[in-house]
């Protein structure tokens, strides 16, 4: 990923003076692109309540297929194999309630006239549909090529970050704060747009380490 500049206030003003504001009441329009229907809960949860705002609507979700393993599904195969290992042995001796990275369907936030598959069968046809809705916002989960979605969207390519670095990997959020008993974890909103430009942050925030 490239260099991080600071968070700012207001998109409109790093896309230029030929983009025209929006009406105050106008939502902002979002499309979420994802490595697999299943996502940890906490992120269905939180794009959930986004889509339940007065300041949003998902306009689509688009999603790859499941990975599969020996015939079993593992949304989880992002995740580095000693992780996963340890967050086995985790739920093992703890029980289920503790592992914050339990699966949900992110497609139920949408009616199946607004679902998308990445790999359609024919080609990037599926961005011709995505570039038709003008989205305000491309919503990045997992593995999904930034690249990809560059051009699709008014406001860049938007992801979730974690840690004083920015990471982008959901399944590891948290982990180095854990480790290094650091008192808080940081966490934001890192946008991509592509090209030469700079990712930057929209917002940051830090909360307790748990």
């Amino acid at each position: 990923m490239a260099a991080v500049a600071p968070a700012f206030a207001d998109p409109r003003a790093h896309f230029g003076a030929s983009i025209a504001p929006r009406t105050q009441r106008t939502k902002l329009r979002l499309g979420v692109f994802a490595d697999s229907p299943l996502q940890p809960r906490w992120i269905v949860e939180a794009l959930a309540k986004v889509a339940a705002s007065e300041h949003a609507e998902i306009l689509v979700i688009a999603t790859d297929e499941p990975r599969e393993t020996q015939g079993v599904r593992d949304p989880g195969g992002a995740a580095p194999l000693v992780w996963r290992a340890y967050r086995s042995a985790d739920r093992w001796l703890f029980g289920r309630r503790t592992d914050s990275s339990q699966r949900s369907n992110l497609e139920l936030l949408v009616p199946q006239a607004r679902r998308l598959r990445l790999e359609d069968g024919e080609g990037l046809a599926w961005r011709s549909r995505v570039a038709a809705l003008r989205l305000d916002i491309a919503f990045a989960l997992g593995e999904v090529d930034d690249a990809a979605l560059e051009g699709l969207s008014r406001y860049g390519v938007w992801r979730y970050c974690f840690g004083e670095a920015q990471g982008i990997s959901e399944p590891l959020a948290g982990v180095r704060e854990v480790l290094d008993e650091a008192p808080v974890l940081a966490s934001g909103l890192r946008i991509h747009y592509g090209g030469e430009r700079p990712d930057r942050l929209a917002y940051q925030s830090w909360s307790r380490t748990y």
